[in-house]
């Protein structure tokens, strides 16, 4: 299990909201979300860092238009705070919910000339609901490859409620 083969998914719940942060390989968010290849790269071909620091809104909610989110049964709107890429060979601390945030609000990378496929995505939304603690479900655009597994911890109050790993359904 490394990162090339996992998407990482931190849940951070409070009375009124919930914070839904996801990591993963780059390639995994241009095949199976609605971001191309284009929306990420610059006028070289390789990464876009340069961008990534000017704000990425545009760019979650690109990402996560598809993606159909329910609590309780009832369908849930999440909203972009923040879409980061950062270089493989350097992935950021993705356990808890303070590390999700600064994940999706750094970018302070110098790296240049770096191909997409050698980077890692992180994710930030939030939506808002009295219902925040309720069952969440999430349906993806596109089925991962049976090769991806999905980690899931759960935060309620900053602290851990629950952790597991997802079997791609195929």
């Amino acid at each position: 299990d490394t990162l090339t083969d996992r998407v990482d998914i931190v849940i951070s719940r409070d009375e009124g909201t919930i914070e839904l942060f996801l990591a993963m390989p780059t390639v995994l968010a241009t095949s199976h979300f609605g971001l191309t290849k284009e929306d990420l790269i610059n006028s070289n071909g390789f990464a876009d860092f340069e961008r990534f620091a000017k704000g990425t809104f545009d760019l979650g909610e690109t990402l996560w238009r598809d993606v159909e989110a329910e609590l309780n049964g009832t369908s849930l709107t999440f909203e972009t705070m923040s879409l980061m890429v950062h270089p493989s060979d350097r992935p950021l601390p993705f356990e808890t919910p303070l590390d999700a945030l600064i994940s999706v609000e750094v970018c302070g990378t110098n790296a240049r000339n770096v191909n997409l496929t050698d980077t890692h995505l992180y994710v930030g939304l939030i939506a808002y609901s009295d219902e925040a603690m309720s069952e969440l479900t999430l349906e993806w655009p596109r089925s991962f490859p049976a090769s991806v597994d999905i980690s899931v911890r759960d935060f309620v109050g900053h602290r851990l409620a629950k952790a597991w790993t997802l079997e791609p359904s195929e």
